[in-house]
């Protein structure tokens, strides 16, 4: 590694540390204020509250930590004429921008590791804390196939769907209904163990066979839903790991049901922060080598102002995708991939 890598990388990284403990203790100090009346009264609950609140803002601020930390290290590399000695040193701006924007890549992709685990569900986590209720209960209503299935759900970790009642359909028309107390996940798919069932007759006449109640036993249903997945279904600001995401993408399609919302949310989490070091790498061009060309004040505010633009936008499309407006793919990958396209073009422009 070369002594002017080594260099530049130490300074983007101590100015991304600084930005981002300090965009984290901003977010949750302003979290704490604003849900001061909902905190637990126990320090242990107090301290885990903030824990989670951290583990929320990462998705957030994370990106903005990027880019903020990229337009600081670069003006200062400027102001102390270090950039322009750089270049003079035969180094081309590609090069000396090529740290920043590895060490970007790399901590985008711990980032994205960091979401398939239980990290992913941090705000799900703060908010029972805050609930006041001990168990939050959601009813769930979907097709499976020929079946309609009612059910209520407790928890994501909760291997078990309370009052579940199917009703089957034979080309539209009602043939049976299965209810029963309590249905358990196998890993596989959910089964009741015991039910009662409700068959109506083929033909309904006057004076022919009625209804049939039956009894039921390892009654199976809804192959392939985890119970993360049956969970989030009717909440659309579910939070899912990228492992989750991928499962319930992969149960929701074999069921010919809508993917949207669980997709903007995998593309979020995904590609959503390669915007930050494709940002940077384009302002970062339109720079001055040194400072006597133009203001740095003004160049730094105007790089921020267009830092929040760009995330800003970037977010309503994603809000966008997610309520099924247009679809998540134009509304988070393509104008991130548009943004790297941009980026590759200047860089090897510059090289």
């Amino acid at each position: 590694m070369q002594l002017y890598t080594k260099y530049i990388a130490w300074v983007y990284c101590k100015t991304f540390f600084i930005v981002f403990i300090a965009l984290e203790l901003f977010f949750v100090g302003i979290g704490l204020l604003t849900n001061l009346d909902n905190i637990p009264k126990s320090a242990n609950l107090a301290l885990l509250y903030m824990l989670y609140s951290s583990g929320v803002a990462i998705k957030y601020i994370l990106p903005l930590s990027i880019v903020l930390a990229s337009i600081i290290s670069v003006i200062n590399f400027i102001r102390n004429n270090e950039l322009v000695s750089f270049l003079a040193l035969g180094l081309n701006k590609s090069l000396v921008f090529r740290p920043i924007l590895v060490i970007s890549i790399l901590i985008i992709l711990v980032y994205i590791v960091l979401q398939s685990t239980p990290l992913a569900y941090a705000n799900d986590l703060q908010k029972t804390l805050t609930n006041k209720e001990s168990i939050n209960y959601k009813s769930n209503f979907l097709k499976d196939d020929n079946k309609m299935i009612y059910f209520i759900t407790s928890s994501k970790d909760d291997k078990k769907v309370i009052a579940p009642y199917i009703f089957e359909f034979d080309n539209g028309v009602l043939r049976r209904k299965v209810a029963g107390h309590e249905a358990r996940f196998n890993g596989k798919e959910w089964i009741l163990d015991y039910a009662f069932g409700l068959k109506l007759p083929q033909n309904i006449t006057l004076g022919q066979e009625g209804l049939l109640r039956e009894k039921i036993f390892n009654y199976k249903f809804l192959k392939g839903f985890n119970p993360q997945v049956v969970y989030n279904l009717q909440d659309t600001n579910s939070e899912y790991s990228v492992f989750d995401a991928l499962k319930s993408i992969e149960a929701l399609k074999t069921k010919d049901l809508n993917t949207t919302q669980i997709r903007a949310s995998l593309y979020f989490t995904i590609f959503f922060p390669f915007f930050a070091p494709f940002m940077s790498l384009i302002m970062y061009y339109y720079m001055p080598i040194i400072s006597r060309f133009s203001s740095l004040s003004i160049t730094g505010f105007l790089c921020v102002l267009a830092t929040l633009c760009m995330w800003g936008v970037l977010f309503a499309l994603w809000r966008f995708g997610q309520n099924g407006v247009i679809l998540p793919e134009i509304a988070v990958i393509l104008p991130v991939m548009l943004l790297g396209a941009f980026g590759a073009y200047k860089y090897k422009l510059a090289k």
